[in-house]
């Protein structure tokens, strides 16, 4: 799929349902990295909308079992901003 079809409400979508159908109490979402699928500016904008999602949603989770909501905590795993920095390091 594009990288256009990710939305926000996708993403919590899926951290519901990893919520409520195995029970878990803390999602860890990785940002999307700069590699091989980059092909354009489109795409790398893209990826850089989908990374703001992640933290975003991350940011400003508030748990609400009253509201069906198992999931306590959200964490971002920064492999974007690792690896771009690995990449200019080595650059150098």
């Amino acid at each position: 799929k594009d990288i256009k079809s990710v939305t926000k409400e996708a993403i919590i979508e899926e951290i519901d349902l990893v919520g409520k159908y195995f029970g878990v109490e803390t999602v860890i979402i990785s940002t999307l990295t700069f590699s091989n699928n980059v092909k354009t500016l489109d795409d790398w904008e893209g990826i850089q909308k989908v990374n703001e999602m992640i933290r975003q949603i991350a940011k400003s989770w508030e748990f609400s079992p009253t509201k069906g909501i198992s999931v306590r905590l959200i964490l971002v795993q920064e492999l974007a901003n690792f690896t771009n920095q690995l990449i200019w390091t080595n650059a150098k």
